[in-house]
């Protein structure tokens, strides 16, 4: 049931649900929240555009970071099995920023999903840990919000951020049909 797929996403903290229905592409369903249904073949489409409007939110560490290694992934090389292994990318960079959203939830139970978010935010700096500006990679200039977004995510100033905007699905929809 595509409604109660939504009440599920709603529930995971998700703000719209985009349905692929090859079958019935242009049925009317009323989901608790903003949604749609779209074609297989709109599918590519609809990626293409998400890709070309990625922007980051925050920066977090995620270059040269040593993390766990399956074993799996290298026994075919040369009879060489690692624990750990040096990583970089969004992959690492995930889990700094999702263990920050864990300690604020754990210390403000009752904050929303988008006041956790604002927290890390608006806590986020725009030096790096070395306290100067943050660069882009791999040319050394001076980086921009384009590229970082809020900032370098701090988890300690993150805790106690002294203030945060809170927002909901009515919000949204209020702010959209404003106009």
């Amino acid at each position: 049931n595509k409604v109660v797929k939504s009440v599920i996403v709603k529930q995971g903290g998700g703000v719209g649900i985009i349905v692929v229905d090859p079958i019935r592409p242009d049925i009317a369903i009323q989901f608790v929240m903003p949604g749609t249904f779209i074609r297989q073949e709109q599918v590519a489409n609809l990626m293409a555009y998400l890709d070309s409007n990625k922007l980051p939110d925050v920066t977090a560490p995620g270059v040269s970071i040593l993390a766990a290694w399956s074993p799996v992934t290298t026994a075919l090389a040369a009879d060489r099995s690692l624990d750990f292994n040096v990583q970089s990318g969004t992959s690492t960079s995930c889990p700094h920023v999702s263990g920050v959203a864990a300690l604020i939830k754990a210390q403000n139970p009752t904050w929303t999903p988008a006041a956790i978010k604002s927290a890390i935010m608006i806590t986020a700096s725009v030096l790096d840990n070395t306290n100067q500006p943050i660069l882009t990679s791999p040319t050394g200039n001076p980086a921009g919000p384009f590229s970082y977004g809020s900032g370098r995510i701090n988890p300690v100033a993150a805790l106690d951020p002294g203030l945060v905007y809170d927002h909901d699905v009515n919000d949204v929809m209020n702010f959209l049909c404003s106009n």
